[in-house]
């Protein structure tokens, strides 16, 4: 019996030497239990670098393979416990208690030369040395938290919501658990937790703050006065909203429903990265115990990550950056962007979408909540916007496409015209680094990039510039837009796509309305009247008709495609709320010929005659331009 106690006093005293002396050892011991390359990761290389102890690493080196190759299968939940902690037993196959050498997989051989090892290197180590050892047990420890957390941040709010109370904002805050990952086991131990700290802060000094994109493998790491400054600027915002207000009192423990899509929206707003507004999200329902709904039920502080809100932003974060980035190379407000820009860039933003149209609708539904209205109407209802979504939903064509990755073509199909594609598309260029753009959108964003630098605008097909643009201010961004898109309509142009004979090239005219000017600003102001607009239209509808018939619009002498169209002028005009005259003089100013064929054979201006006929009969509702019939 008095043999018996003495075995189990030794094995105590082991077991406690083991915990307090060599706990490096054992946790590397551990984890290539649980991993099977851990030998050959990147922890183990950080491990050894990091461990200045050489026998420790000579003996884990030498030995680790060999432990591998004779181990048990370790329990899960094995942990390693700290000395003031008490430590669970695992029972074998007939109900006896294991030493911790045995739980860990040791064999009593290469526990006892371990021990043998440990005893003698202890011998030649001093107490400083020592606490060095505990130290940068601490640095690698931390390198792993870092690691780990962002495997809690990947993985959403499901994931988080099992230890809010305890997760950290920043690595000075509170103290928090190692969260386990992959099936690594927690390791806690007091000496540890004080210095992870203390080693992560100064760490984070050290770190540049990055920009981070959704997925980077880094966390966005916020500074808590930044973040503080924040949230006094979203309570300045809502000073008198009455949720805001409770949650206030309540030292942030309470927070109303109504309060949580505010404080969601809000912080995904002045984020760059998704990551940054989880964490900033993190950061203000820190002290948050419980969401109050108006009939007085509670909901639980991970309900914030539940909403719909939060979700919808997690999904579009991407396109509102986008977008946002787009605004601010055009020196647009983008809560408050021109109508005809903003088409232009939702069009965009479509065509990087590939095809799945469930997060373009809630850009647009985000868009129409932020926005300015326009004319009454919130931005997403806005005509250009409606027109374009009306091309796309309920295509089969653009269902298959979106299934199938053919796109890109369903897109040139759905949102561009025949017209705009031979007429506009792939046609400008920089004259600074030679660049060709798809359209005046993107040229005019590629000049953005260039600051305050002069850009000659190119046009590849009339081999001439069309215009030295520079974005200074916002008016800037309208003019050229407007200019740009002026001579992809001209009558010069138009000719010029389709002959080797060029025509020169006039910027300070609409051929479309006849119109000439002599100042920047009056083009803008032109560009929005209704006449323009229907002119443009109609022009726009000519050039479809021409390509269908493979014409020249500018140059075709075709008399019975002329008298085709002329029926489709008096359907036009109906549509467009015109007077026939004003659409004939569109068509007339971009088709050179139009008057000789609509005189032809007759001595005198027949028009007014052509006009009362085409007056007196009834508008035809459907044309086939394939085989002139309506």
């Amino acid at each position: 019996m008095v043999a018996d106690g003495e075995t189990g006093r030794n094995a105590q005293n082991m077991e406690k030497h083991l915990r307090r002396k060599h706990q490096f050892e054992v946790l590397c011991f551990q984890m290539a239990t649980l991993c099977q390359d851990f030998e050959s990761s990147s922890l183990f290389f950080d491990l050894m670098n990091n461990c200045k102890l050489e026998n420790a690493k000579l003996f884990i080196q030498s030995n680790l393979k060999k432990f591998k190759t004779t181990t048990v299968t370790v329990p899960k939940e094995l942990r390693i416990k700290s000395e003031e902690q008490s430590i669970p037993k695992q029972l074998g196959r007939k109900g006896e208690e294991k030493s911790v050498p045995e739980q860990l997989g040791i064999k009593s051989e290469e526990h006892s030369a371990l021990k043998e090892l440990r005893l003698k290197r202890e011998e030649q180590l001093v107490p400083n040395e020592l606490e060095i050892k505990s130290e940068e047990q601490s640095v690698t420890l931390e390198e792993k938290v870092n690691d780990q957390d962002q495997n809690i941040v990947n993985s959403g709010p499901r994931d988080f919501k099992a230890d809010s109370k305890s997760k950290k904002i920043e690595p000075h805050q509170t103290e928090e658990r190692v969260p386990s990952s992959s099936g690594m086991p927690n390791v806690e131990h007091p000496e540890e937790e004080r210095s992870m700290g203390a080693v992560a802060k100064n760490q984070n000094k050290k770190k540049d703050k990055k920009p981070a994109t959704e997925g980077d493998a880094s966390i966005a790491i916020i500074d808590k006065n930044e973040a503080t400054e924040t949230m006094k600027q979203f309570f300045r915002a809502n000073v008198k909203d009455e949720d805001c207000r409770s949650f206030l009192k309540s030292r942030g423990e309470v927070m109303p429903i109504g309060m949580v899509d505010k404080l969601v929206l809000f912080l995904f707003d002045v984020s760059s990265v998704y990551q940054e507004s989880f964490q900033l999200i993190k950061f203000a329902v820190k002290n948050l115990k419980k969401i109050v709904k108006n009939d007085g039920s509670q909901l639980s502080p991970s309900y914030i990550y539940e909403t719909d809100s939060f979700l919808q932003m997690k999904a579009i974060h991407k396109y509102v950056i986008q977008y946002k980035e787009f605004c601010k190379l055009l020196l647009m407000n983008p809560k408050n962007c021109n109508s005809e820009i903003l088409v232009s860039l939702i069009a965009k933003i479509v065509k990087q979408c590939q095809g799945d149209m469930a997060k373009i609708a809630l850009f647009l539904q985000w868009l129409g909540k932020t926005h300015q209205k326009k004319g009454g109407k919130s931005v997403d209802q806005i005509k250009g916007i409606v027109q374009m979504l009306q091309r796309m939903s309920g295509s089969d064509d653009w269902n298959n496409a979106s299934k199938g990755g053919d796109w890109e073509s369903t897109i040139a199909e759905k949102i561009i015209t025949g017209a705009e594609n031979t007429f506009n598309k792939d046609l400008l260029k920089c004259g600074s680094c030679d660049q060709t753009f798809e359209d005046v959108i993107n040229s005019l964003l590629h000049t953005g990039t260039h600051k305050e630098e002069p850009v000659d605008v190119i046009c590849t097909k009339c081999d001439d510039k069309i215009e030295t643009v520079i974005l200074r201010e916002k008016k800037d961004t309208l003019v050229f837009q407007a200019t740009l898109n002026l001579h992809l309509l001209s009558k010069a142009h138009i000719h010029n796509v389709l002959n080797e004979e060029k025509l020169p090239l006039r910027s300070t005219v609409c051929d479309a309305c006849n119109k000439s000017f002599s100042f920047p600003s009056e083009i803008t102001q032109h560009m929005s009247t209704t006449d323009h607009e229907a002119n443009i239209q109609a022009v726009q509808e000519y050039l479809e008709f021409c390509l269908f018939r493979q014409l020249d619009p500018v140059n075709h002498q075709e008399f019975p495609h002329f008298i085709f169209f002329l029926r489709c002028i008096h359907s036009l005009s109906v549509n467009l709320q015109l007077p026939i005259r004003q659409t004939m003089d569109a068509v007339s100013n971009i088709h050179s010929n139009f008057n000789n064929l609509l005189n032809v054979n007759e001595s005198s201006d027949v028009r007014d005659e052509v006009i009362r006929k085409l007056s007196c009969g009834e508008p035809a509702i459907f044309f086939c331009f394939t085989c002139n019939q309506s």
